[in-house]
C-alpha cells in the first residue's frame, strides 16, 4: 500500500509546530546569540551550517544540524516535504487520453550529510514521491522510495584559499540557469545521475570562479524497483563559472551528450553531441539587470555530422512603485531542422523549461521562437505574486513542435505554411509562511496558434496548482 496517506499528516504537524513557536528563542537569548540563517538550497548538499558553532541557543528545527558526535565529525539532518494538487484540462489540446486530469502528489525527502574535518564527506538523501487519482502517465509524479543522492567527496584545500573535490557516486547536476542540466525541480520525481565530478574554486579579483568537470549516467525511474543508471545515456563536461562581483559574471561550458540504441534508417544508432556556450550576466546602466546565453551544438548521428545552436536573453527593471516590483522581457531561440528529420534540431538535453516557455509544459527548447513578458509584484506582505505572457513561433515549419523532454509532440504532415504555436498566460501567487513552509497558487492557459490549429486538436489548455512545501 502506498505510504501517501501517512505523508499527508505531516505538513499539517510541521505548520502547526512552526505556528505555535517550536524553536522560538525567549527574549533573552534572541540576541547575537541567535544566528543569522542563510536561505535553504536548491542543492541541499551545498548548504554550510557551520555558522552554527558558537550558538548553543538553537531554534527547534536546527538542532538537527552541525552535530558533533566526535572531535572530528560533524553531521547535518535535514529533510523537505512537498504537496500539490494539479488540474489540468485539454492535455494534448484535446488529443490526450485522459483529455482531463486533477490529482494530488506529494514528494517527501530525508538527508544526512556527514563530514570529516572537512577533508572527507558521506551524503545520502532519500526520497519518495506517489500521486492520488492520477491517470495516464506516471512517469514524473511515482517513485515510491528510493535514494535522489548517494556519493562520497574527497576535499583537499592547497591552500586557504581554494578547494579541490572530487565527488563520486548518485547525484544532482545543476548548471548555470538550468536550461541544459538540472535536476528539474518542479516535478515530483527529481532527475539525478551517478558517475563522478570534480570541482575547483578559487578567487578570481573581486569575485571567485568555479571550475566542474563530471561524467555520469542518467539514472532511469522504476516505481516499485530500485532505480539504476542507464549505460545508454550519459553525460559528460565541464563548466566555469567566474562572479565579477555582486553585480555580474560569465560562464564559460563545454557540455555533452552521447545517447545509443536510438532509432535510424540503418538500425539502432549513436547520437553524440557537445553544447558549447557562454552566459553573462549583470547590471547595466544601475538600472538594467540582464542576463543572457548563447551556445552552439556540433554533433554526429548515425554516420552524418550535425549542427544546432541557440541563444537566450533577458532584461529586466526594478520599478519603483509601492505594488509594482520588476518588469522584464525575455527572447528565447533554440534551431530546428529544415528537413523536417530533427537531426540537426537543437537538442535541450537535461533542461527546465518553466521559466523560460511557461507552466503548462507545452513547449521545449527546440525549434522554436519565443519571447515574454513578465510584471513582479506584491499585493500584500510576504507574498510575491507574477503575471508572465509568452507568444511561440516554429523556427523551422517543416520540423514540428517539441516538449521539454524532447519529444515531437506535433508534425507538420499537410503542408501547413504557418508556424504560430500559440500563446500562454502564466499567474502565480507565493505566500511565505515562515522560514520553513510556504504557499504557492499558479493558473496557466494556453491559446493554440494557426500552426496547432491546422495540425490536429486545437483544444485550449488551462491548468491549476496549489502547493504547500516544508523544509528544515
Amino acid at each position: 500500500m502506498k505510504i501517501f496517506s501517512l505523508f499527508m499528516v505531516l505538513p499539517l504537524s510541521l505548520l502547526w509546530a512552526v505556528n505555535t513557536g517550536a524553536g522560538t528563542p525567549s527574549k533573552e537569548n534572541s540576541d547575537s546569540l541567535n544566528p543569522t540563517h542563510p536561505p535553504y538550497q536548491l542543492l541541499r548538499f551545498m548548504e554550510d551550517y557551520t555558522y552554527l558553532e558558537g550558538h548553543p541557543n538553537r531554534g527547534f528545527w536546527d538542532k538537527g544540524k552541525h552535530l558533533k558526535p566526535a572531535d572530528a565529525w560533524r553531521i547535518t539532518f535535514g529533510g523537505q516535504e512537498r504537496i500539490r494538487y494539479e488540474h489540468k484540462t485539454n492535455l494534448g489540446f484535446g488529443s490526450a487520453v485522459p483529455a482531463t486530469d486533477g490529482f494530488l502528489i506529494n514528494r517527501l525527502r530525508g538527508h544526512m550529510d556527514a563530514k570529516y574535518k572537512n577533508i572527507f564527506r558521506i551524503f545520502a538523501d532519500v526520497k519518495s514521491a506517489v500521486s492520488h487519482d492520477k491517470e495516464g502517465s506516471k512517469a514524473l509524479t511515482d517513485d515510491s522510495i528510493d535514494t535522489q543522492n548517494l556519493f562520497v567527496e574527497f576535499i583537499a584545500h592547497p591552500n586557504p584559499s581554494e578547494s579541490f573535490s572530487l565527488r563520486i557516486g548518485r547525484q544532482e547536476l545543476v548548471f548555470g540557469n538550468q536550461r541544459l542540466l538540472t535536476n528539474l525541480i518542479w516535478a515530483n520525481v527529481l532527475r539525478t545521475f551517478d558517475g563522478i565530478r570534480f570541482t575547483y574554486q578559487t578567487p578570481h579579483g573581486s569575485g571567485n570562479r568555479t571550475v566542474s568537470g563530471w561524467w555520469a549516467r542518467f539514472v532511469n525511474v522504476k516505481d516499485g524497483q530500485l532505480n539504476r543508471s542507464d549505460p545508454s545515456l550519459q553525460t559528460f563536461g565541464l563548466y566555469a563559472a567566474t562572479t565579477l562581483s555582486k553585480h555580474g559574471g560569465y560562464d564559460l561550458y563545454a557540455i555533452g551528450k552521447r545517447q545509443s540504441d536510438q532509432p535510424a534508417s540503418q538500425g539502432p544508432a549513436t547520437d553524440t553531441s557537445v553544447t558549447i556556450g557562454t552566459r553573462v550576466w549583470g547590471l547595466m546602466a544601475d538600472l538594467w539587470q540582464y542576463e543572457t546565453e548563447l551556445a552552439v551544438q556540433p554533433g554526429r548521428f548515425e554516420s552524418e555530422d550535425t549542427f544546432a545552436w541557440m541563444v537566450s536573453a533577458t532584461i529586466g527593471t526594478d520599478l519603483p512603485y509601492p505594488v509594482l516590483e520588476k518588469l522584464s522581457f525575455g527572447y528565447d531561440y533554440a534551431s530546428g531542422d529544415d528537413d523536417g528529420n530533427g537531426k540537426d534540431t537543437f537538442d535541450q538535453y537535461f533542461p527546465l523549461g518553466h521559466a523560460y516557455f511557461g507552466y503548462i509544459d507545452v513547449v521545449g527548447r527546440a525549434n522554436i521562437q519565443a519571447v515574454n513578458t513578465r510584471l513582479d509584484f506584491k499585493l500584500i506582505p510576504k507574498t510575491n505574486s507574477w503575471i508572465q505572457l509568452h507568444s511561440f513561433w516554429l523556427d523551422e515549419v517543416e520540423d514540428g513542435l517539441y516538449n521539454p523532454g524532447g519529444k515531437r509532440i506535433r508534425s507538420n504532415r499537410t503542408g501547413n505554411s504557418s508556424t504560430h504555436v500559440g500563446i500562454e498566460l502564466d499567474i502565480a501567487t507565493k505566500v511565505k509562511i515562515g522560514r520553513h513552509s510556504g504557499l504557492l497558487f499558479g493558473y496557466s492557459r494556453l491559446w493554440p496558434g494557426s500552426f496547432i490549429e491546422n495540425t490536429g486538436p486545437d483544444e485550449e489548455i488551462d491548468f491549476f496548482y496549489a502547493q504547500y512545501q516544508f523544509t528544515f
